[in-house]
């Protein structure tokens, strides 16, 4: 995730290079990520209609796990790379490409782009 600063610093440089600023929230973002590296089991609620005692295994990266964000910044670096960004060197949050600047704090993007003509 980039500091407060950084995203600052973003936004100044993108601006300065006229670029139009967008920024856009990842909705449900860690459920969109599958679960990697461990299974997770949890009791089964009494309303989901399974015995007693059930349990279900997770199979996405839900809110509350130790390793989801991880997960979703995995799942978000592999449709940043389909899309043609580039991550920084600098820092793994910014990512750039010829006409676009975009920074990623949690499951938020600061996306600094070319104007439509």
């Amino acid at each position: 995730t980039i500091t407060y600063s950084l995203a600052f610093l973003l936004i100044v440089v993108g601006l300065s290079l006229g670029y139009e600023l967008t920024c856009a929230d990842c909705p449900q973002a860690y459920l969109k990520a599958k679960l990697v590296g461990r299974r997770v089991f949890l009791r089964a609620p009494p309303y989901a209609g399974l015995p007693q005692n059930s349990y279900v295994e997770v199979v996405k990266a839900i809110y509350g796990l130790s390793d989801s964000g991880r997960s979703f910044a995995e799942y978000l670096s592999v449709r940043l790379r389909r899309a043609g960004l580039q991550r920084s060197q600098w820092h793994p949050c910014i990512w750039f490409s010829e006409s676009v600047l975009l920074g990623v704090f949690v499951d938020d993007l600061i996306i600094l782009h070319e104007g439509q003509s």
